[in-house]
């Protein structure tokens, strides 16, 4: 008797949001543009208020407490030239907000890209690439490189902790350049270069660069929290371009 083939069951979204990757793809995009573009501060910090949402609902705890922290300390430097000061201190006042001004835009854009890496796996933004018609030549390298990042990190935090056991850390660090360069960034190239390899072997072996079209376990489908999503960033656009004039 013929029995018919089992179905693997699909795997739901990662992240406690459910986000399409392409909403976030569109999200991240839109908001790094607003953030890094000539408009108004307040179009700003609605982005900041966007972004730690997102990372309380998808991040940790720790990594909202580092990104509002790094916002406070930027909204204070900007803030400097509202302090008093003379033609001494108006350099140091005028390098702070400049320092600030960049620091709140800059660190908005890589907390972004911090919570897109974070709550996406790799396998789901290929699924949503494909869904899109992307290329194959686009597809691949983004892939590896999006898997590459977070073990690249993991391997340059492994070399701290073995500097540190051999007691070269701390200021040692700051206070010998040198030294750190040739302790720190040749083991990293090195254990770069041997997980570059490792994941073009894990590439082959699952078939990656394979003519057809790929069986996923990954279901993709947009929700109402991405409807609700696109419909709060179009808005966000919509002030940054019209605010002005409402």
């Amino acid at each position: 008797m013929n029995h018919a083939p089992s179905r693997v069951p699909a795997r739901s979204l990662t992240g406690r949001s459910g986000l399409d990757p392409r909403t976030k793809l569109l999200t991240i995009t839109v908001c790094n543009m607003l953030a890094m573009g000539a408009f108004p501060s307040k179009v700003l910090w609605i982005i900041v208020a966007l972004a730690t949402l997102l990372l309380l609902i998808d991040a940790s705890l720790r990594a909202v407490a580092t990104y509002t922290t790094g916002i406070a300390i930027a909204a204070v430097l900007y803030a400097a030239p509202l302090l008093p000061h003379n033609s001494v201190t108006g350099w140091i006042i005028a390098t702070s907000a400049l320092v600030g001004y960049w620091l709140a835009r800059i660190g908005t854009c890589i907390t972004l890209a911090y919570w897109m890496i974070t709550s996406t796996t790799v396998s789901e933004l290929i699924t949503a690439f494909r869904q899109l018609h992307a290329p194959r030549a686009f597809i691949i390298p983004l892939a590896v490189v999006f898997r590459f990042i977070p073990v690249a990190f993991q391997e340059f935090h492994g070399v701290l902790e073995a500097l540190a056991l051999r007691g070269f850390s701390g200021s040692a660090l700051w206070l010998h350049p040198v030294r750190t360069a040739e302790k720190l960034i040749v083991p990293v190239l090195s254990a770069s270069a041997r997980i570059a390899d490792d994941l073009a072997a894990a590439a082959l072996i699952r078939g990656l660069g394979a003519p057809g079209t790929p069986t996923s376990v990954v279901r993709l489908r947009f929700s109402l929290v991405d409807a609700l999503t696109i419909a709060v960033v179009a808005a966000i656009t919509v002030y940054a371009f019209w605010g002005g004039a409402l």
